[in-house]
C-alpha cells in the first residue's frame, strides 16, 4: 500500500489571506459563498480550497463515496442524500503538537446524538451506525466537508473507485469484521483522509493511499497547486472587491469564477 501524507506543522500552505473574510459587510456581499462553495471561513481560510482541490483533482473521475465522521445527521441533512448505512468508519486524531496526527483506521462507527430537543427514535438508532454518501460534483465535496466543520476538529473519508468497487467498499463496511483498508482497495482505487483543525491543538491532514504509485500524479497536481497558491497571494489584497477575491478563490480552488 502507497501511502502520501500532508499534516501541517503550524503554518498554513497560504500565507496571504483575504482581509475580508473578517468583514461582516463583505462577507455578506457574496452572500457567504466562500463557506457555501469552498468551506473557507475566518478560522479555516484559503488552505481548505486547497485541500479540496488536491482531492478533487484525485477523484474527479471515479466514482466517489464520501463519510463524515461523526457528524452523520449533519452531512445528510446538507448533501440532500438519504445516505447508505454502514458499520465502520476511518478515524483520526489530530489533537497534538503541529505535525501530530494518528491514523487509527477503521473503528467502529459512531454517529451525533441530539440531547434537545430529545432524539428521535431513528436517531437513537443510528448512533453506532454512519452513512456513505455519493459525491458527483466539487461542490458536494466541499458540502461534505463543511459538515463536519461545527466541533474542535472535523473529518471526511474518500473512496474513489469504480461502480462494481463501490458495491465491494459498501459490503465491507456493512459487515461483521473490522475492515483492512489494503484488503477493499483494488489496484485502481484511492482512498483520502482529509481532516481540519478548527480549534487550537489540532492539525489538518490530508492522506491519500492506493495499491498504485500515484507519486507523478502527486507531484504534478502538487506543482499546480503551488503556482495557484502564488498567484493567489500576489493577486489578494486588502483593495480587492468581495466579488474579486471570490473569484480568487475559485481559482485557488481550481473551480470556474461563475458559478455563484
Amino acid at each position: 500500500m502507497h501511502w502520501a501524507r500532508f499534516v501541517t506543522a503550524g503554518a498554513s500552505p497560504v500565507r496571504q489571506h483575504w482581509p475580508g473574510l473578517n468583514d461582516s459587510e463583505a462577507i455578506d456581499a457574496i452572500d457567504a459563498q466562500h463557506w457555501h462553495r469552498f468551506a473557507i471561513n475566518n478560522n479555516n481560510r484559503e488552505e481548505v480550497a486547497v485541500y479540496l482541490r488536491f482531492a478533487w483533482e484525485l477523484l474527479r473521475d471515479f466514482e466517489v463515496l464520501g463519510n463524515a465522521y461523526f457528524c452523520t445527521e449533519d452531512a445528510a441533512a446538507t448533501l440532500g442524500q438519504a445516505g447508505t448505512i454502514v458499520a465502520w468508519q476511518f478515524e483520526t486524531d489530530s489533537e497534538g503538537p503541529p505535525g501530530h496526527v494518528v491514523f487509527k483506521g477503521f473503528t467502529r462507527a459512531r454517529s451525533a446524538v441530539r440531547i434537545h430537543p430529545p432524539p428521535t427514535e431513528r436517531q437513537r438508532w443510528m448512533r453506532d451506525k454512519t452513512l456513505l454518501f455519493r459525491i458527483a460534483t466539487f461542490g458536494e465535496l466541499a458540502t461534505l466537508l463543511r459538515s463536519v466543520l461545527s466541533d474542535a476538529a472535523g473529518e471526511i473519508s474518500l473512496f474513489g473507485t469504480s461502480e462494481a468497487g463501490a458495491h465491494r467498499i459498501i459490503d465491507a463496511l456493512q459487515g461483521d469484521v473490522q475492515p483492512n483498508l489494503e484488503a477493499i482497495l483494488c489496484d485502481d482505487d484511492i482512498f483520502i483522509s482529509l481532516g481540519i483543525g478548527v480549534d487550537l491543538g489540532y492539525n489538518d491532514h490530508i492522506a491519500i493511499a492506493s495499491r498504485s504509485d500515484l507519486r507523478p500524479v502527486l507531484e504534478s497536481i502538487g506543482r499546480d497547486i503551488d503556482t495557484a497558491i502564488a498567484d493567489y497571494e500576489k493577486a489578494i489584497n486588502p483593495y480587492v472587491s468581495p466579488d474579486q477575491a471570490l473569484a480568487l478563490m475559485a481559482r485557488l480552488a481550481g473551480q470556474p469564477s461563475s458559478a455563484r
